[in-house]
C-alpha cells in the first residue's frame, strides 16, 4: 500500500519487511548478464544490478540475493547471456529450495 500511494521503498526493504512477516525473498542474477549489468561491457553506461538484486542476508534469514556466473564473455550484444536463468541447474535447485522453505545453499550470496 504505501508504494501505491507515494512512499517509495526500497527492494532491500521490501525484502526484509517480508521476512519479518515470514515470506521469503530471493533475487538470482547472472554475473554474466550484461543487460543488467552492462557496465561491464560499456563504462559509461548504468548498471541496473544494485537495483535488482537484493542483498543477502544469510542462509536463515529469508531475504536471499544469490547469483551465478554462466555464458560467454563477450559484449557483441547485451542480452547475450540474459536467458541463461532459465536453463541454469543450480538456479532451479535454489528455486526448490525456497519452495521447500529450506536455506537457499545452490547458489553463492550476492556481492
Amino acid at each position: 500500500m504505501n508504494v501505491m500511494f507515494g512512499n517509495m521503498i526500497a527492494n532491500q526493504s521490501l525484502a526484509e519487511q517480508a521476512a519479518r512477516h515470514g515470506a521469503q525473498v530471493l533475487t538470482i542474477g547472472n554475473e554474466r548478464d550484461f543487460l543488467f549489468g552492462p557496465r561491464a561491457c560499456n563504462p559509461s553506461l548504468t548498471d541496473f544490478l544494485s537495483s535488482q538484486w537484493i542483498a543477502d542476508r544469510g542462509n536463515t534469514s529469508g531475504v536471499y540475493g544469490r547469483t551465478f556466473t554462466s555464458g560467454a564473455v563477450t559484449c557483441t550484444s547485451l542480452d547475450v547471456n540474459h536467458q541463461d536463468v532459465l536453463t541454469n541447474n543450480q538456479v532451479h535447485q535454489a528455486i526448490r529450495q525456497l519452495v521447500d522453505e529450506k536455506p537457499v545453499t545452490s547458489l553463492q550470496p550476492s556481492r
